[in-house]
């Protein structure tokens, strides 16, 4: 049984588990943060409960989509980009507000966010209002995300919840620098508290303020060190990996 998100335990999702653990040989979790919550939770017996990172990332793959153009809008531009659905989840009001005032800031920084969805009108509307119409691209879904962050000037994870976070994975690949929320589930695991990342409270402007400065006053050998550690934890997510994991447990299962 795989638990494919950060689980809401109301009553009666907490009682089915429950009644049907004993047909259940392993639930696996895709954080430690989740597996956590279903020990202390006793929705299951510990024993059966166990950890392996999702299949996200395919290397070949991405290594041949990550050369392929950008779009020409963003051809030699500075951009920050954000990937996800246009949805409350992603909290991109925040990263606009954001956004605001650091463009202020800085004449020559865009803003770009990929991905489509039911929050794309408030979303147009608040950039009108703010008046950065000119400077914030929203790019509706695209299929190919690996250029994008290849080229960006950093990624930013804003977040109010994940499960566990595919793209802050896909963005370490890519060798992306990353500055995201710590919201509940995996942030902090891929980003290894920090050693991988930038991380801000959640849904904290002030906050994330603060990160998005640390990262610009960090220099060369600090932000190797986090692309370092946040590709290195990247890998443990790849498709062979999760492959090889799976496997030894189908193993000792027979």
């Amino acid at each position: 049984f795989r638990v494919s998100s950060f689980p809401k335990l109301n009553f009666f999702r907490k009682l089915l588990w429950q009644l049907n653990s004993k047909k259940i040989e392993k639930i696996i979790c895709p954080t430690r943060e989740t597996m956590k919550l279903l020990i202390e939770k006793k929705v299951f017996p510990q024993e059966k409960i166990i950890f392996i990172e999702d299949p996200v990332i395919e290397i070949s793959k991405i290594s041949t989509l990550r050369n392929e153009e950008i779009p020409n809008i963003l051809k030699n531009k500075k951009f920050i980009l954000s990937i996800g659905r246009l949805s409350k989840q992603k909290n991109f009001k925040l990263l606009i507000n954001f956004f605001e005032d650091e463009a202020k800031k800085d004449e020559n920084l865009f803003l770009v966010i990929a991905g489509e969805g039911e929050k794309r009108k408030s979303l147009e509307s608040i950039i009108v209002n703010k008046k950065i119409k000119d400077k914030v691209f929203l790019l509706g879904y695209k299929k190919n995300i690996h250029n994008l962050l290849k080229n960006c000037y950093c990624f930013i994870l804003s977040s109010l919840w994940e499960d566990p976070g595919f793209v802050l994975i896909e963005a370490a690949a890519n060798n992306a620098i990353i500055i995201s929320s710590d919201c509940k589930s995996g942030p902090k695991e891929i980003l290894d508290n920090g050693k991988g990342g930038f991380l801000f409270n959640s849904n904290n402007l002030s906050s994330l303020q603060m990160s998005y400065d640390l990262f610009k006053k960090s220099n060369k050998e600090e932000i190797f060190s986090l692309k370092y550690n946040s590709k290195k934890k990247a890998l443990y997510y790849s498709k062979f990996r999760h492959f090889k994991k799976l496997n030894q447990f189908l193993i000792k299962a027979r």
